[in-house]
C-alpha cells in the first residue's frame, strides 16, 4: 500500500526524470550549468543542464522534507558495489550519486534507469 510520502517521492522522481529526459538537459562535471556552460545554482532561470542531484535540487527544494527522501531513494537503486544500506547516512548517499553521476563510464541512459529503478520500487 502506498503512502501520501511515497507517492510525493515518486512524483519528485518523475519531475527529475523529465527534467534531465533529454541528453541535452544532463549534465557531468556540474551541478548546474546555462547552455554556454556557466555555473549556476539548479534553480537559476538561466540554468539549462543539470547533474542528477541538481535534478532533484531543482524538482524539489533542498529545504524540503522529501530531498533526502528522494536522494535516498535513488542511492538505494545503485545495487552492490556501492554500500548504501537503509542505515547509510545522508550525506554518503548524496555523495555517492554525485561519483555516479560524474563517473567516467555513466551515460545518460545510466542516470534515466537509476531514476525508472526508483520510480518503479517506489511505485510498489
Amino acid at each position: 500500500m502506498k503512502t501520501e510520502q511515497q507517492d510525493t517521492v515518486v512524483g519528485v522522481l518523475r519531475k527529475v526524470r523529465s527534467l534531465l529526459e533529454q541528453p541535452e538537459k544532463w549534465v557531468k562535471g556540474a551541478t548546474a550549468v546555462t547552455s554556454d556552460y556557466i555555473s549556476v545554482a539548479p534553480s537559476h532561470a538561466e540554468a539549462a543542464k543539470w547533474c542528477l542531484l541538481a535534478g532533484v535540487s531543482r524538482s524539489v527544494p533542498k529545504a524540503s522534507e522529501l530531498y533526502l527522501p528522494v536522494v535516498r531513494a535513488l542511492a538505494m537503486e545503485l545495487g552492490d558495489g556501492y554500500d548504501i544500506t537503509p542505515d547509510t547516512d545522508n550525506y554518503t548517499c548524496r555523495d555517492v550519486l554525485a561519483a555516479v553521476n560524474d563517473a567516467p563510464r555513466t551515460e545518460h541512459g545510466d542516470v534515466l534507469a537509476l531514476i525508472d529503478r526508483a520510480i518503479q520500487t517506489h511505485e510498489q
